[in-house]
């Protein structure tokens, strides 16, 4: 069973692939490329906050894990709010693209974190 949505079947949840998706993206950065990641949603405009919280979320989740922790990755719509949806795509559309040159695993996980704020289950 889903445990994110609670359906029987992981193989047809469109979001429970895009989840996938972002823990691969995050195993395939390094180490410097998550603190860099923080660095700039750190030091950025906030122009979507709650995003950026998250963001600051899933690298530290991804630092806890390779040094052995476990907990629970949430999910972007635990931290973003139903008005947050359009300026946090936005936002992560821009970050992508202000990105770009950093290499293709930032690349990835941005594309990732895109999926996950404009898939079917998003509330935008």
């Amino acid at each position: 069973m889903c445990k994110r949505f609670r359906h029987r079947d992981r193989s047809i949840c469109e979001s429970c692939i895009e989840h996938h998706q972002a823990k691969a993206a995050l195993a395939d950065l390094a180490g410097a490329e998550l603190d860099a990641l923080v660095a700039t949603v750190d030091d950025g405009p906030q122009i979507a906050p709650s995003l950026f919280a998250w963001i600051e979320h899933v690298c530290d989740w991804e630092q806890n894990r390779r040094e052995g922790l476990d907990f629970p990755l949430r999910p972007p719509e635990d931290a973003i709010e139903p008005s947050e949806d359009a300026a946090s795509i936005d936002a992560a559309l821009l970050l992508r693209a202000s990105l770009a040159a950093e290499g293709q695993a930032v690349t990835a996980l941005l594309d990732a974190i895109v999926a996950l704020l404009t898939g079917k289950e998003r509330r935008q």
